[in-house]
């Protein structure tokens, strides 16, 4: 049996000093000795390869061995540029992920921000795999995005497709039709599934990290938290090209969250574990939801645990089980004796046997390949609900059915997560995961990986499809991007919109296409000009701008169909209610994970 104690194990071997036998070269991936990391210290998980290393923009055939030093020049489909001339864009910290995967996004020490929603406050992430994934990856696909054109949520439609694809689409119609030979397996035909390694005692088996971090206020105590210099990213205006351009900075952040996966014999479904900073909880850190668009669909929500009695509130994330408690107040007891930052931080929980939870209401519809991403967001919603009555006994079978991490899972879509979620329900019955040929409807982090396996075929692992900016599109940024609606026109009962003088001239080529370079240029300039007067929402079209100030009250404003218009929230904008035949629209939620945002960067 997995237990907290290993889990604790497998936390402290990962931090760890990474090797550096000459100073210069790094042995990614290894130890210089059984010394803890402090902070600045470069970790072994640290030394992993970035998921845009895992997944560049073309041919993986650099061996692991050959890696180097990280460099992220060409790792995007966007040209980078400095923000500031000493800015480094070769650090091991690239914080590229500024939300939940699109469900929600979350921000530190909200209220006591200065300037609350902007670059202070923001909770970034990053994403990394080990040698073990990273030389399977390479070996067995490494045309992995050859020929990938076309839908990526099927990566690549129709036409060519490269041998990752292959393998992805293999395995999601054998599951899809009953056959489960190669799923959740330590091996197989590469061609016909991905299926990650699993340690056998001489290799560690496949590992994936998701790490959270945030910056410090210069109120808090650097000295609680492990620190690190890491590279971040803007989205800002360029007068010179009237245009907006991806710059890189560099800032000491703060980890507040690792989520490590690992795939091993006995747990050929992976291993879930999960470890946040103890005092987090009490930072005052606040979420907000997203729906596809980007567009936010809830106010500032405090992030916070339940009791552990009743525990059973399936809006808010579940109380550390008891068992683990005590296993955290132990290991922390032994690290504070070492003057180690790591008794700082907690195990959340384990998942490593699969759990099958029944639902209590009637499962919707099985799902279609063919069914839009809001009817399969539905139907994983209703699978969602129909385990309300449920979740006590989820609970008692395992206590870790729910585990989240405050900060990497925190919305209620994601932290009560059953069911088939995003990915539509493929067997009808609410399950998600394939193990030993039986499916089971599993919650919490394995179970929302397991859409990754059942609907995606890419064996447990999010970073292996080709949907979310996969492979890399543009990095995300500190500052929340505001949500671009398509054929929506934004107006208020309250007040008219200022429009822009000469804007017309600008937006006369406008086209209804997000992808096309005359859209670019009139939306970044109407965008601009929103920035300047800090404006809540603004209107784009051929007529030009039109601005939305902060006098006009968010609760007068709605959408309403309109060929040619684009609508643009500004961050902090609650989506207004979209009016058709004169009903309000409720907007999906949460359904940003195929489509973060409708403009292709």
């Amino acid at each position: 049996m997995y237990s907290a104690q290993f889990a604790w194990q497998q936390f402290l071997a990962l931090n760890r000093v990474a090797a550096q036998p000459d100073g210069q070269t790094i042995q990614r991936g290894t130890a210089q000795s059984d010394a803890l990391g402090q902070s600045n210290d470069l970790l072994v998980w640290q030394t992993y390869a970035h998921k845009t290393e895992l997944r560049p923009n073309g041919p993986l055939t650099l061996p692991w061995d050959k890696l180097g030093m990280p460099t992220y020049t060409n790792a995007y489909q966007v040209t980078l540029s400095k923000g500031t001339a000493d800015a480094q864009l070769g650090l091991w910290n690239n914080l590229d992920e500024d939300s939940e995967i699109a469900s929600c996004q979350i921000f530190g020490q909200y209220a006591q921000q200065p300037r609350p929603r902007r670059q202070d406050s923001l909770i970034l992430f990053e994403a990394k795999v080990n040698r073990d994934e990273y030389e399977h990856i390479r070996q067995n696909y490494p045309d992995q995005n050859t020929g990938n054109v076309g839908d990526p949520a099927n990566c690549g439609g129709t036409g060519a497709h490269g041998s990752l694809c292959e393998a992805q689409l293999n395995a999601r119609n054998d599951i899809r039709n009953g056959k489960y030979d190669h799923a959740a397996q330590c091996s197989c035909p590469p061609g016909q599934a991905i299926c990650l390694p699993c340690a056998d005692g001489t290799n560690e088996g496949a590992i994936e990290i998701k790490a959270a971090w945030r910056k410090l206020l210069p109120s808090e105590k650097a000295t609680q938290y492990y620190t690190s210099k890491a590279v971040y990213y803007q989205d800002e205006y360029d007068p010179a090209s009237q245009t907006y351009k991806y710059k890189y900075y560099n800032d000491t952040f703060a980890l507040i969250g690792l989520h490590i996966i690992r795939k091993l014999q006995n747990y050929p479904d992976f291993v879930f574990t999960s470890f946040e900073h103890v005092g987090e909880a009490n930072a005052g850190d606040e979420y907000v939801t997203l729906d596809g668009d980007g567009a936010e669909t809830s106010a500032p929500t405090p992030a916070t645990r339940q009791s552990p009695d009743p525990n059973t509130d399936r809006t808010r994330n579940h109380a550390i089980p008891a068992d683990i408690q005590k296993v955290n107040d132990l290991m922390r007891q032994q690290l504070q004796g070492f003057s180690s930052v790591w008794a700082n931080y907690q195990l959340v929980g384990v998942q490593a046997d699969v759990t099958d939870c029944e639902i209590t209401g009637a499962p919707p519809p099985k799902a279609n390949p063919t069914d839009s991403d809001a009817t399969k967001m539905a139907a994983g919603l209703a699978c969602i609900s129909a385990q309300d009555g449920s979740a006590a006994k989820c609970l008692q079978d395992n206590a870790n059915y729910y585990m989240a991490n405050l900060f990497v899972e925190t919305d209620p879509f994601l932290n009560n997560f059953s069911g088939p979620g995003f990915g539509g329900n493929t067997f009808g019955n609410c399950d998600n995961t394939v193990y030993n040929k039986t499916t089971y409807d599993m919650g919490g982090c394995k179970g929302c990986h397991g859409v990754a396996q059942t609907a995606f075929g890419t064996d447990f692992s999010f970073l292996l499809d080709f949907g979310n900016g996969k492979p890399g599109v543009a990095p995300d940024t500190l500052q929340p991007p505001y949500a671009e609606l398509q054929g929506l026109r934004v107006s208020s009962s309250k007040a008219s919109a200022t429009p822009v003088p000469g804007s017309g001239q600008v937006c006369a080529s406008l086209t209804d296409s997000l992808t096309d370079p005359s859209t670019d240029k009139c939306l970044d300039y109407c965008r601009h000009q929103c920035e300047t007067k800090a404006c809540i929402a603004y209107n784009a079209s051929k007529a030009g701008c039109e601005l939305f100030t902060p006098d006009v009250p968010m609760s007068s404003l709605s959408l309403a169909d309109a060929q040619g218009y684009f609508a643009l929230l500004a961050p902090g904008t609650i989506r207004p209610p979209t009016i058709k035949t004169g009903q309000p629209q409720k907007a999906v939620f949460p359904g940003g994970y195929l489509h973060r945002s409708s403009r292709k960067h």
